[in-house]
């Protein structure tokens, strides 16, 4: 099971986190906020944030995409991909 675990300094040392969170169960939400589906190539895809914000995408031009083959379509957005467009 995935789990969330921050790393506090300073002042934030000791103190707990806001009860009741748990970071792995608003991934869903994020998933269904950023995910896509293409109707041209039937594969659901998403940026990813964490390359696309680094110099070497952003001086490029390069949007880094992930692709997802099996992934529920239900209630997604329909947008084409980059490699479709």
């Amino acid at each position: 099971m995935w789990y969330y675990k921050a790393i506090l300094k300073g002042k934030e040392k000791g103190k707990p986190l806001s009860d009741g969170y748990q970071a792995y169960k608003h991934d869903a939400k994020k998933a269904d906020k950023n995910i896509k589906y293409c109707e041209s190539c039937n594969k659901c895809w998403e940026i990813d944030g964490s390359k696309a914000n680094g110099s070497y995408y952003r001086d490029k031009g390069i949007k880094p995409t992930l692709f997802y083959e099996d992934f529920p379509i239900l209630g997604r957005e329909r947008k084409q991909c980059e490699e479709c467009e």
